[in-house]
């Protein structure tokens, strides 16, 4: 006796044939199984999942947080090359002969830019100095001076080079037994424009004077051991709940640092 097969089974099985034919056409591979067994059907459905599977994880590492972290460091080398302060006083290279330089954040620049022009100081400069000391073992001290005019530090670079290193003077402040008899030579500046203090400024031989690349004319002071340790790093300036403060951010050889954020450690 012949069995008749509904239209909705006949269709039934004419979906499973072809699913089946679409599958082994994907895959590519002969089975031994049973076309019309369940060990057939089930794996069948093993390999679709697991070739769905396969196609979001290629998805999903396409769009990871990798690409973005590569996007932002495209970025961020663009902005230190934008921002890189140049040394306009007595630039330093490390030992593989690259210049050491600092970068100046538009908004410590802008900062330093207002306090010259509340103090009517256009000679305003941030000192940068890195101390042993913190719970990190390096800190960093932060100080506002007076230097002198640029054209005056041009004059004296030309002739400390003609006297190979001699002691200068300027606006003829004294020079004690004391600091002549030092091996390290200093060159006293009399601070006229400092309203608060009168007190002889220092620039010692390692100093270094960098200037923000935009006109604002932002300048900071390095000496050359603090030097060393921040090149490459950003002088920033942020306003939090507990106060406004010029920081050192990014420090390339920092490689962990307290929560105020003047203390670091170096690898």
């Amino acid at each position: 006796m012949l069995s008749r097969t509904s239209p909705a089974q006949a269709c039934s099985r004419i979906w499973i044939a072809s699913w089946e034919i679409s599958v082994r056409q994907i895959r590519g591979r002969e089975h031994v199984v049973a076309p019309r067994c369940r060990a057939y059907h089930r794996m069948r459905q093993l390999q679709c999942v697991s070739f769905m599977m396969c196609a979001q994880s290629a998805l999903r590492i396409r769009h990871t947080p990798v690409s973005a972290m590569m996007i932002h460091r495209q970025q961020f080398t663009l902005s230190n090359f934008q921002h890189k302060a140049k040394a306009i006083f007595n630039p330093r290279k490390d030992d593989e002969g690259n210049e050491m330089s600092l970068e100046i954040t538009p908004r410590a620049s802008k900062r330093l830019k207002e306090i010259m022009t509340q103090d009517a100081n256009p000679n305003l400069a941030l000192r940068i100095q890195v101390e042993n000391g913190g719970c990190h073992g390096f800190q960093y001290l932060m100080s506002l001076t007076t230097i002198p005019q640029i054209e005056a530090m041009a004059g004296m670079t030309k002739s400390q080079d003609s006297q190979n290193s001699a002691p200068l003077q300027s606006q003829a402040s004294p020079l004690s037994n004391t600091d002549q008899s030092s091996d390290k030579p200093r060159l006293f500046l009399s601070d006229h424009n400092n309203k608060e203090s009168n007190q002889t400024i220092l620039l010692g031989e390692d100093d270094t004077i960098f200037v923000a690349p935009d006109d604002s004319g932002a300048k900071i002071i390095l000496d050359r051991p603090s030097l060393e340790i921040l090149a490459g790093s950003k002088v920033d300036y942020t306003t939090e709940l507990i106060g406004s403060q010029f920081k050192i951010v990014d420090n390339p050889l920092a490689t962990s640092s307290c929560g105020c954020g003047t203390s670091f450690d170096i690898g």
